[in-house]
């Protein structure tokens, strides 16, 4: 296989781990971690159960919590950050790279020679671009509701409840 059919492959692996998301029913599915602030200034944060037209239903440390939507200032969606993930592709996907770049040109590098070559000049650095890239992605969302239309509030947060309403869907 030539240096450029294995870049490509590379990357279309790296691509697709990156983006790979699938659809759980409710059951199986978990709602995004929420932090709701109040105009009072309290705060409620857990498992967004579910979004109605009028209230929220977030899975808090006492239990199950209703806050009107009358009542939110704004939510924060909490993301899990990425940085692992990202410099683990970065690491692996650069050094296998620069590994079949190194042993496709003519030299007399060993095998160990041009493995240490390709961590240290392709790896490393497409980890550390990983690394930025998960910190990026795994930045959490601010909803400030009297920022936003009142429908594409409640479709934004209704996307992460781990019960759907398809009611809130836009157009009905």
């Amino acid at each position: 296989m030539g240096t450029k059919s294995r870049m490509v492959v590379a990357g279309v692996m790296m691509a697709s781990l990156l983006s790979a998301s699938i659809q759980l029913p409710a059951k199986a599915r978990q709602g995004a971690r929420v932090i709701v602030e109040r105009k009072d200034g309290a705060t409620v944060s857990g498992e967004l159960l579910m979004v109605k037209r009028d209230c929220l239903v977030v899975d808090g440390q006492g239990g199950g919590v209703i806050v009107g939507l009358g009542d939110v200032h704004l939510v924060r969606i909490v993301k899990k950050s990425m940085a692992g993930a990202g410099l683990l592709v970065g690491l692996v996907g650069g050094t296998l790279v620069g590994y079949g770049m190194g042993r496709e040109s003519p030299g007399s590098q060993s095998r160990e020679q041009s493995a240490t070559l390709s961590f240290l000049f392709l790896g490393l650095p497409c980890g550390v671009l990983g690394a930025l890239l998960g910190v990026a992605l795994g930045k959490d969302s601010v909803l400030e509701k009297d920022k936003m239309k009142p429908f594409s509030f409640l479709f934004a947060l209704n996307r992460c409840a781990r019960v759907y309403d398809p009611s809130l869907v836009i157009g009905h």
